[in-house]
């Protein structure tokens, strides 16, 4: 963050909702949203995210557009009341978020924070979700995926999700085998195939939907017989079901993938007219866009060479382009450069779940001891275990002295706890080319086991369950020879001599 510009702020989790009703998001967000009263009888909600205190506490402090650009970010915990809380961290009615807020004075300056912060993201995830150091990994694809998504109740121009592919996961979504295309389904677009183009009256699907703009006016949403009506876009172009008499007027809107005539297209809308009682009605004439659900197997509209697959993934960032969809609503504007009327700011937020990145990494470190370790994990005493990556490992290395904790051996511990914080050259039984020629690791970074009530056994899986990317272990090897036991993840067990670190 602070290598885009970006300042830590904090912001309260006990809000007013004045600002929510003025950007209309109490209704939008419905019962997710935590509301009460206090004392005095006002109504006050536990923030589920900041835009609306954001925008008040940026836009009432810039008077010029030369105080801008402004970024600002925090992390702090959250609050949605989730319908179906599960899987753990993935979703839940309490979760810890790093949340960024960008604001600029023109479109295109937000277009470039907003290309910046997530240039920002990739570069997060690629150090968080980083198993690089197993190469004895079968390659399965990107650890994380970039997606176009839908804006939601939070508005904007447009968004893109990051996912982490999992079966647990509860998005779906369709990227191209060919190129780096990847969408969430709800908004995916595709080439039809061709059996889903429709070229006849019975190829072609109607549904009449009442205008949300417009009681007297029908919407015909015409779609290939053999796809699905996408709900976003029905949302975007029409309401409820048409329920009422005789519309006034109709408003045909045709899926991209319907090649027949205006003339079949017209026979069809009169047809569905019919069916719901209603008499002929002059219609407009047809706008053109993919209405219908993109599926598995069409063509890539990028690419338009690859194919679409599926995959089951949870989300783990979110970026929007706002707009001025808060500031205008708020009322927070500046006068351009060269300008005398005061134009909305250009924002746009930024989400990573920390929470749910946790139970994402978890999920991801547990299928990866199974593969590094397919004899412990299966069979029925199996093991659990965890391979983090380096990053985000609870601790980079154990030192573990055996039991009985002679002052002999708890001596040794301190002294190779000393040698891995000022980096040591170990001395190889067997030089590999996988050893460490030289290993540093900060004194913070280094866990030691010094239970007395513990066995070996004991203390060897519970560092399996915390995954320690690095065991040192003084045991009865060590007694005998002066060769420490070192356990790497991925790679087979080695014994290293440590200067001072010998039984006398």
């Amino acid at each position: 963050m602070a290598d885009i510009g970006a300042s830590r702020v904090e912001m309260p989790q006990l809000l007013s909702s004045a600002l929510w009703h003025k950007t209309g998001r109490v209704q939008t967000m419905g019962s997710e949203l935590y509301r009460f009263k206090d004392r005095r009888d006002a109504e006050l909600i536990l923030a589920p995210t900041h835009e609306e205190e954001v925008t008040k506490l940026i836009g009432s402090d810039i008077e010029s557009h030369k105080a801008l650009p402004v970024r600002v970010y925090q992390v702090g915990r959250k609050f949605r009341d989730e319908p179906r809380p599960r899987a753990g961290l993935l979703r839940t009615k309490e979760f810890l978020m790093k949340d960024m807020y960008s604001f600029d004075m023109d479109v295109t300056s937000a277009k470039e924070a907003y290309q910046a912060v997530r240039g920002a993201y990739a570069n997060i995830f690629n150090r968080l979700f980083d198993w690089s150091f197993l190469p004895q990994l079968p390659h399965s694809g990107p650890a994380w995926r970039e997606a176009e998504a839908d804006t939601g109740s939070m508005g904007g121009s447009f968004s893109h999700e990051f996912h982490v592919e999992d079966p647990i996961g509860e998005d779906t979504l369709l990227s191209c085998d060919s190129c780096s295309y990847a969408a969430n389904v709800e908004c995916a677009a595709s080439l039809a195939s061709p059996e889903q183009r429709a070229t006849s009256l019975d190829q072609v699907a109607v549904g009449l939907y009442a205008a949300a703009d417009d009681p007297a006016c029908a919407v015909a949403m015409v779609y290939p017989a053999r796809a699905t009506l996408n709900p976003l876009a029905l949302a975007r172009y029409a309401g409820p079901v048409w329920s009422a008499s005789t519309p006034e007027r109709v408003r045909v809107v045709c899926d991209s993938a319907v090649e027949a005539h205006d003339d079949v297209l017209e026979h069809a809308v009169q047809r569905a007219l019919a069916e719901h009682g209603a008499a002929p009605v002059r219609t407009t004439e047809p706008s053109r866009t993919m209405i219908r659900t993109a599926q598995v197997g069409d063509h890539c509209a990028e690419c338009r060479t690859g194919r679409l697959e599926e995959h089951r993934a949870m989300e783990i960032g979110h970026t929007f382009l706002l707009g001025a969809r808060y500031s205008e609503a708020l009322g927070y504007a500046v006068v351009p450069a060269g300008r005398n009327q005061r134009e909305p700011l250009q924002m746009g937020c930024y989400g990573i779940g920390v929470t749910r990145i946790l139970g994402a990494l978890a999920q991801r470190a547990m299928q990866t001891y199974a593969q590094v370790n397919p004899a412990a994990a299966q069979g029925k005493r199996a093991r659990a275990g965890l391979v983090w990556p380096t990053a985000v490992a609870p601790y980079v290395a154990l030192v573990l002295p055996a039991i009985p904790h002679t002052p002999q051996k708890m001596q040794a511990a301190e002294r190779l706890c000393a040698l891995l914080d000022r980096g040591v050259e170990p001395a190889w039984r067997d030089a590999r080319a996988d050893c460490l020629t030289s290993i540093r690791v900060p004194a913070a970074e280094i866990a030691v086991d010094d239970r007395p009530d513990r066995s070996l056994g004991s203390c060897l899986f519970d560092a399996e369950l915390v995954g320690y990317p690095l065991v040192f272990l003084l045991g009865k090897h060590w007694e005998k020879t002066g060769e420490v036991e070192v356990r790497r993840i991925g790679h087979a067990t080695q014994y290293a001599t440590f200067e001072g670190v010998c039984p006398t």
